[in-house]
Order: C-alpha cells, then structure tokens, then sequence
C-alpha cells in the first residue's frame, strides 16, 4: 500500500479527535495521552510523538491509538473514509495479512551453551571479528543441517522484548549461490523472506530516553562496541521508519559512523538529510558522523570498542576532512 495522502491523514486525524494544524512537512496535533496540543506527526509517518519532553512523552502509532481507544485497525479506518481512497491508494486487498515471521528452527543463544563444537566455531568466528564476549551472549547460533539456516549466526532484532527481525551471518565462507547471469557469488547474510528489515532497529531496545545513539552500517560494526546503550545498525541508508523510531526516543545526539568508501560517504549525505526531516520540531539535538582513520573500511577494522562522541563532527565539517584525504591520496 502506498503512503497514505496528506489530506487523507488530515482526514483521519480530525475525524478522530485530534485537531490537526498542518503545518508543511507534519501536523501539529492535540496528544492522545496529556491532551495538550503538543504533539506531532509527520506527513509520511504515521508516529505520533508528544513534545512535553519530560512531563508526558507519549509516543505510539496512530492506528494503534485507533485499534485501542476505537477498536479500529488500519483498514476499518480506511474503509470508513470511502471508496475513493482506496482507489488512491490502490489497495487490492484490504485484509491482505503481513508475513508472520518464521524463526528458524535449531537456534542455540551463547548464554545458555558454554561448549561444543558448532558452538565454539561460531564464537570463534566472532572474537576473530572483534566482538567482545558480553555482546556475543546476546547472539545465537543455528546448527540444523535441513535449515536454510544451517551454520549461521543468528542475530535478532528486539523491539519492546519481542523479536520482531533477525538476520544470519554464515561463519563457514562456503555458502555459494549462482547469481542470475550465472556466476558463482559468496552468501554472507541471510534474511527471513518477505519482510522488509527496513522497518527495524538492530538494539532498538538498547536507546535509552535522552541518551546518546550511534548509528552503524554493519552489524559487526555495531556489535564491537563494548557498551550497547545507544547502539543500533541500520543496513545502509536509514528508512524514512527507521528515523522516526529513533527520534522517539528523543536522543541528545545522534551520531553516524558510516564505511570509509564512497559508497559510505554518499549514504551520509542522504541519511542526514532524512534523519533531520522526522526531527521533532522543538527537540534540540544534534546529528554528527564519526570520522573513521582512513586506513580502514569501516569500524570493525579499527579493532576498537568505543567512540568518544566528542570526536564526532558535523556534516560540513566531517565533508571538509574526507574532501581533504582524497586530494592528499590523489597527489601521490
């Protein structure tokens, strides 16, 4: 289904009580919880969030407000406001259920196996990756030889203790795939099929209110910091979903430790720009980016276990260095 149109979400926000003022990019909205009218929502999100930091912070979905104060879900909502907008929407189905996810059968956690030998080649393989041993326990390890699954290690994705993702990473380097033009490709990571992991945090339930966030393209590069508090992994880019969860939580700063490749820089740009867009308009934070030492390709390589956030630059300043690096590379 496609973004819900902004005069539909006007709409539905004002039909339910909750006196929306649009405001360009979010509308300003009377909160649900202290009934002040100081929270928000953005256009392209369905979050809301109360802005009386301290004294209210309600933050939850608007449908599942709906679902609790009115017994509606998504759909009944959409229904109620007419044929129309499901041709806009171009909604095929209205009951068409989400992937329930399929959690992989022969899953060990480190913390309760100390030994074996599946075990210990798993374990192996990530203190070969600079992950320290309270953060492995945190991990699993699949060994059933009928899994797609088989050999891998199993990291799961929590949001308010329930597991809501997870992906694998293949320890063996064996498993080989045959790519459409038929060449032969090393699979790394496997994902559970048909659910998108853009929807979700890797640590999400590790940000803590008020507290610092840092933000890592890799899982091995989120996982080598010693203190998880804060700590999430984000794939590449950060989801439109992705940035509106993290400004829930309502962080002091939020810092950026992108690969050290172009690839890497160019999704700073990009996740910079999105990350300020679902910015809560009153909230005073910052975003910054880590600039790793260009002897390396991203922080797992540093063998490094903690950022000290006052290193962390701005954009501007963080541009200026790398644009620096590449011409002092480019005149040797």
């Amino acid at each position: 289904m496609k973004r819900i149109p902004s005069n539909i979400l006007y709409n539905i926000l004002e039909r339910n009580g909750l006196e929306p003022t649009d405001k360009n990019k979010y509308f300003l909205i009377r909160c649900p919880a202290c009934n002040h009218k100081e929270a928000f929502l953005y256009k392209d999100s369905t979050s809301i969030i109360c802005n009386r930091r301290n004294k209210c912070g309600y933050t939850e979905d608007l449908f599942d407000f709906l679902k609790e104060s009115r017994g509606l879900n998504k759909i009944n909502v959409l229904q109620e406001l007419g044929e129309e907008i499901k041709e806009e929407l171009e909604i095929t189905e209205y009951d068409e259920p989400e992937p329930e996810l399929e959690i992989p059968k022969g899953i060990k956690f480190f913390f309760e196996v100390k030994s074996g030998i599946m075990r210990d080649q798993a374990y192996n393989y990530l203190k070969t990756r600079n992950i320290p041993d309270e953060n492995i326990e945190k991990l699993g390890y699949i060994f059933e030889p009928s899994s797609y699954f088989n050999k891998t290690i199993f990291f799961p994705f929590f949001e308010n203790n329930t597991l809501r993702y997870f992906t694998c990473r293949d320890w063996t380097g064996k498993r080989i795939t045959i790519t459409d033009d038929g060449k032969k490709k090393q699979v790394r990571y496997l994902n559970p099929k048909g659910i998108s992991a853009n929807k979700f945090l890797f640590n999400y339930d590790e940000i803590k209110e008020g507290e610092e966030v840092f933000l890592f393209e890799g899982l091995m590069d989120a996982l080598s910091l010693k203190d998880q508090v804060g700590t999430a992994y984000i794939k590449a880019t950060v989801s439109n979903s992705q940035a509106s969860k993290i400004w829930e939580k309502l962080p002091s700063k939020i810092i950026l430790v992108p690969d050290n490749d172009k690839a890497g820089i160019d999704n700073i740009k990009r996740n910079y720009n999105v990350l300020f867009k679902y910015k809560p308009p009153s909230h005073d934070a910052e975003v910054l980016i880590y600039s790793l030492p260009d002897y390396v390709k991203d922080f797992n390589e540093t063998g490094e276990n903690y950022i000290p956030s006052s290193k962390a630059k701005t954009l501007k300043q963080f541009l200026f260095k790398k644009s620096l690096e590449w011409k002092r590379k480019a005149s040797f």
